[in-house]
């Protein structure tokens, strides 16, 4: 009973952990005791309902059911004990031993009846057997999706490739939403609803400018039959850096000298009016510094209930923040596959950006690989693709590991691909706004970008859209 105690005393401490908690704990029966089964069904009512969780309100709910009575004692006492630490205590081990407590009654329970059933003369043998295997398919559906008959299973399938099918048309013949470049989608196919897609680089190699490059395309810039409605959560870098670089690409405005403070009245005046123009375009933002994983579920789900968002980009792993006690490898395990869920859950893709480790500058070429990713075991493991960023020019060095040169270039290297295939197609980087692009094509050859020496540059520049 302390440890259901414990549970519920830290989500009356921060309501947020409530989505955490309901993850393993999905049904207030969970609980042994009857008013903590009471007090946990009556969170989920509230939560469900928008409304903040706190002892008011908790109150107010149990009063209108006649319950408030019964149940002050144990509601006060929670919290009343916020500020008491708990010695021994960690929440995934508790919730993991709730969830055990919890199979454990309910086989008990299980057991029981089939032992009185089976005594029972008048209860046929194969009726008991039936009753135990729909008891045990729902046991095993706890913890899994489901099990579905292969009729059922292909029912869904018809009418999820059909949905995709119908989304083709919009994005371009992909099924899912456009990366904005043409090599890597048809790599990938679009990042497809429920993905999750990890996108890795060294600091100072582009992640940030990846991903303005993909939310501007897509909900923008209008290179697709309609805009897709996106959200940034923006954990790193505030909104106003953000909008500048989006105001770079789609106006072609270069936005360095205002970014650094240097630009005179004329440039900001010139600026504000540059920045009506993003008013209007389906793209929300979340700026909260050290973003909890549990705000963030919240806030992903309202984005889409309230607002259809169809796509979402994290900027980046290494800033959500997490109530797990545990080492930071265990923590981002959990926060991967939290969000590897959440995508699932809204039918979305997600776009989750990471920083790699220094591996890879020990490296003669420096070019980065799965292995880079930090605490990658997990990383990789629950990924649907991994796209690794890298330009050599940021670290210093002339050319690719092939010799070609790598003078304004970037590589694209989907190092992993649940559904397909791989590979390492090259763009060019755009240093002038900070961004990437398709390579530049002269009578159908592929023009390596360098606009001092190119003489065909200057032309081709002024067609080729990014």
């Amino acid at each position: 009973m302390d440890a259901e105690s414990y549970v519920l005393r830290e989500i009356a401490r921060d309501p947020g952990l409530l989505s955490v908690v309901a993850e393993q704990l999905k049904r207030p029966e969970y609980f042994w005791y009857a008013p903590h089964v009471a007090i946990y069904r009556t969170m989920l009512g509230l939560a469900t309902d928008g409304i903040a969780i706190d002892l008011k309100s908790l109150q107010r709910r149990l009063e209108a059911e006649s319950k408030w009575e019964e149940l002050s004692h144990v509601a006060g006492g929670l919290y009343r004990s916020v500020a008491v630490e708990w010695a021994g205590y960690s929440l995934e081990s508790t919730l993991a031993s709730i969830t055990e407590k919890f199979r454990r009654r309910s086989l008990l329970v299980a057991v029981g009846e089939w032992y009185s059933n089976l005594t029972d003369p008048v209860v046929a043998v194969n009726t008991v057997r039936g009753r135990m295997q729909n008891f045990l398919m729902a046991y095993d559906s706890e913890t899994a999706l489901g099990i579905l008959s292969l009729d059922e299973a292909a029912e869904i399938s018809v009418q999820r490739l059909s949905e995709r099918f119908e989304r083709s048309k919009e994005f371009d013949g992909y099924w899912g939403v456009p990366f904005g470049f043409e090599a890597i989608d048809q790599i990938l196919g679009g990042a497809i609803p429920g993905g999750l897609y990890v996108v890795g680089a060294r600091p100072g190699v582009g992640k940030t400018a990846f991903m303005v490059k993909i939310a501007t395309s897509i909900s923008v810039q209008k290179k697709l039959k309609r805009l897709v409605r996106s959200a940034i959560f923006t954990i790193e870098m505030p909104v106003e850096q953000i909008l500048l670089r989006m105001l770079s690409l789609r106006d072609r405005i270069d936005v360095s000298e205002i970014a650094s403070g240097e630009a005179d009245t004329q440039k900001l005046r010139g600026l504000v009016g540059s920045m009506g123009n993003l008013r209007g375009y389906p793209v929300w933002l979340d700026e909260t510094p050290g973003l909890k994983l549990s705000d963030l579920r919240t806030r992903a789900r309202r984005l889409v209930e309230h607002f259809g968002v169809e796509i979402i980009f994290i900027d980046y792993l290494g800033k959500i923040e997490t109530d797990l006690n545990a080492d930071r490898r265990e923590q981002v395990g959990h926060i991967v596959r939290s969000i590897k869920n959440l995508a699932r859950e809204l039918k979305i893709p997600i776009l989750l950006f990471s920083q790699l480790n220094r591996a890879s500058q020990l490296r003669a070429d420096k070019r980065p690989g799965l292995a880079d990713l930090r605490d990658s075991g997990e990383v990789e493991q629950e990924a649907d693709a991994v796209i690794l960023l890298h330009r050599p020019e940021a670290q210093e060095l002339a050319t690719f590991d092939d010799g070609t040169s790598a003078a304004g270039m970037a590589e694209l290297i989907a190092a992993k691909h649940r559904h397909g295939k791989t590979g390492a197609p090259r763009v060019r980087w755009i240093a002038e706004f900070a961004t990437f692009a398709e390579p530049m094509l002269h009578d159908g050859q592929e023009v390596i970008y360098d606009p001092e020496d190119s003489a065909v540059f200057g032309s081709i520049a002024k067609e080729e859209p990014f």
